[in-house]
């Protein structure tokens, strides 16, 4: 059987790093270790400090798929 479980995972990883990267929070201002002048409205985070949340947040995905999945028998394991 094709296995795409992991592909999933991949989406959701990449999504998180492209939601904490992008400019859409514009009424908010941080900015962790980005380099960028402080006067840029957004959450600005480091590359470095996005790839262990997305990871974290990734895994509890993982986590709560995995759950429900374990239950169950044969081809659909």
């Amino acid at each position: 059987l094709l296995d795409l479980g992991y592909v999933a995972f991949w989406a959701i990883g990449a999504y998180c790093v492209a939601w904490l990267a992008s400019g859409h929070f514009q009424q908010v201002t941080m900015h962790l270790g980005s380099g960028l002048p402080n006067t840029i409205p957004g959450i600005h985070l480091s590359i470095w400090m996005i790839f262990p949340i997305a990871a974290v947040v990734t895994a509890v995905f993982g986590v709560l798929l995995g759950a429900p999945t374990l239950r169950l028998r044969g081809d659909y394991l």
